[in-house]
């Protein structure tokens, strides 16, 4: 089957306007990732940032318990 110029170029045409709707549609799915990537990244931080709260306060009250700890057995031998 012969093509001629003009069929050509319309089955190009639309191969065009194929592949730029498939183009838009991995660019929407690019931008839902990336919005699910800072929404992950905003999570870790947060959670990044609770863990170290966590250990600060772990910290405190394991220093504060060695303080009790302390006066209690001085206020046994006293």
């Amino acid at each position: 089957m012969e093509y001629n110029d003009k069929e050509i170029i319309l089955e190009l045409q639309e191969d065009n306007k194929l592949l730029s709707s498939k183009i838009d549609i991995y660019k929407e799915e690019i931008n839902e990732l990336k919005q699910k990537l800072e929404y992950a990244k905003k999570f870790f931080t947060l959670y990044e940032n609770i863990m170290e709260q966590s250990r600060n306060e772990t910290k405190e009250l394991n220093n504060k318990v060695k303080e009790l700890e302390a006066e209690i057995k001085r206020l046994k031998n006293a």
